[in-house]
């Protein structure tokens, strides 16, 4: 279960969707949301512990807090004060709309921070196939088959994947040709 309600799945009028997804990307490379990313970057590169947490803001012991990608933004900014960065995320950090609300005080667009935490909360596990004959009790002796397995993502493979997203999204700089 995420903490993110937020949903790109409208259907009051067609292309509704679309519209909305639109304005996320237009969000995500605005002044505002590229200075924003920029950051977070910085930060997610900073982190002593290469490892991300979903349905979280800022947990924890100063020295070894569970964070999720806006959590690591807010705990940089905080100068590594859990308290100070718990109180960025507003009233309730398990709710996305006042996360969103608390962090556009710091220069967050809504959008931006929206599609953040729908990112880093909602993980992508793997899933891996073995093939090759089992032996069930309802099988009646040996069988050809696949077996599936779900692996959960591991806080190790969220920050990869998180940072991965964060680059991707932020655009080249016209002057140098780089992300900076």
């Amino acid at each position: 279960m995420s903490r993110s309600s937020y949903s790109d799945d409208y259907d009051d009028f067609p292309g509704q969707s679309g519209l909305f997804r639109a304005n996320v990307r237009r969000s995500i490379r605005s002044a505002r949301g590229q200075a924003r990313l920029r950051e977070l970057r910085d930060a997610l590169l900073a982190m002593p512990v290469k490892e991300l947490n979903a349905d979280v803001f800022v947990e924890g012991e100063a020295s070894n807090p569970a964070v999720c990608a806006l959590g690591q933004w807010a705990l940089t900014k905080a100068g590594g004060d859990v308290e100070a960065a718990q109180e960025m995320a507003g009233v309730d950090p398990e709710c996305d709309e006042s996360t969103a609300e608390a962090l556009a005080v710091h220069g967050w667009p809504k959008l931006v921070v929206l599609e953040t935490i729908c990112e880093n909360d909602d993980a992508r596990p793997r899933v891996i196939e073995v093939h090759g004959p089992s032996i069930r009790p309802w099988d009646y002796g040996y069988r050809w088959g696949g077996v599936r397995y779900v692996v959960p993502e591991t806080p190790a493979e969220r920050y990869a994947r998180m940072l991965a997203w964060v680059e991707e999204r932020i655009a080249a700089d016209p002057q140098t040709g780089g992300t900076r």
